[in-house]
């Protein structure tokens, strides 16, 4: 699973968030009540007064502040005495980081909602187009017969039987779901009675066409 992630990872970056930029989006987008803010307890000035360790300056310096004051009065007998203070600081880091999880998560499910919609919206532009070709037919009174999509190996995705008049087909929104996933490829391209209309970033559509 590790390695799959990983690869994935490698030749799609578009796909998951970059860990050293931080978040992408507006952090309320979704939100609209708003969200609570998350504030340090102290400020840096006050750690470094407090003499609180650098690895423990963030959102837990308060429990682990405990700890230190704790450890100062019990020693050497902390182990025995301290214990809630320990159990609270690292319940606060859990919740610290169960937050960048869910922070990390929402990115990259917004990331692949964007990458969805401009999938879409390229879609519908290349559906647009066939369907202006198709309506050109009518002018040189060639009938449309079918709507072929193909793939790389130039097999068949969908074949079916269309009755055309003239407008537009109402075959485009099958096609749609045909797309997805397909690489490009040209496929019944110089065959006789078959014309090439439209080649998409994801498959070739033919028309079987015959002329009146």
């Amino acid at each position: 699973m590790g390695l799959g992630y990983s690869i994935d990872r490698y030749r799609h970056p578009e796909k998951y968030p970059d860990v050293t930029v931080g978040p992408t989006f507006d952090p309320l987008y979704g939100f609209a009540e708003g969200r609570k803010v998350k504030t340090a307890p102290y400020t840096p000035e006050e750690m470094a007064r407090l003499s609180i360790p650098l690895d423990h300056r963030d959102y837990c310096a308060h429990y682990y502040r405990a700890i230190m004051l704790c450890y100062a009065e019990y020693q050497p007998r902390a182990y025995r005495y301290c214990n809630p203070e320990k159990h609270a600081y690292h319940e606060c880091l859990k919740e610290d980081r169960l937050d960048v999880i869910k922070e990390h998560e929402r990115e990259r499910r917004l990331r692949l909602r964007r990458i969805r919609k401009e999938e879409k919206a390229h879609r519908d532009k290349n559906l647009e187009e066939l369907q202006d070709r198709i309506e050109k037919f009518d002018l040189v009174d060639v009938k449309v017969q079918g709507v072929v999509v193909c793939d790389k190996n130039g097999l068949t995705l969908t074949n079916r039987s269309v009755d055309v008049s003239p407008g537009p087909i109402a075959l485009l929104s099958e096609l749609a779901k045909c797309l997805s996933g397909k690489r490009v490829t040209v496929c019944l391209e110089n065959v006789e009675n078959q014309v090439l209309i439209n080649q998409t970033e994801k498959a070739v559509i033919a028309l079987y066409t015959h002329h009146l």
